[in-house]
Order: C-alpha cells, then sequence, then structure tokens
C-alpha cells in the first residue's frame, strides 16, 4: 500500500505543477511560474508522512482504548458473578 504513495505522489506533484505554472501566468506570480515537480513531490511527501504517522498513531490510540473497555468490561461481569 504504501508503495503506491511514492507513485501517486509525483503523479499528483505534476498535476500541482501545472496548475501553479498556469495560475502563475495569469496571477503574475514568479514562485508560482518556477514550480518544480521535485519541490512539490517533496512538499507533498512531508505531508502524506505526517498523515500516514497521525493515522497510525489514531490507530493505535483506538486499539488501546478498545482493549481498556473490553478488559473493564470483563471485570465488571467478574463483580457481577
Amino acid at each position: 500500500m504504501r508503495i503506491l504513495l511514492f507513485i501517486v505522489i509525483p503523479l499528483i506533484a505534476g498535476l500541482v505543477v501545472l496548475a501553479k505554472k498556469g495560475a502563475g501566468q495569469v496571477t503574475g506570480k514568479d514562485n508560482w511560474k518556477n514550480a518544480s515537480v521535485k519541490s512539490e513531490a517533496d512538499d507533498l511527501m512531508k505531508k502524506t508522512a505526517k498523515g500516514v504517522s497521525w493515522m497510525e498513531s489514531q490507530w493505535e490510540e483506538a486499539k488501546r482504548e478498545a482493549s481498556e473497555e473490553r478488559n473493564n468490561q470483563g471485570l465488571s461481569r467478574k463483580r457481577d458473578e
């Protein structure tokens, strides 16, 4: 799954660069006219890595909370018996 990100990100970066260059032509912004695929791909990779890291931490936290809840329910059942 992660290898797919390394394929998709350069494609998205290329589209972003094309959009920025087009917008740079219309607005006259030089920094958008000079956008490169490498810089956009680097930015997208950093943002994607942050997003994946955040999702993994949320997943681990949810698993931990579910485990704690399951343990607490088991304890309350034993008390009821």
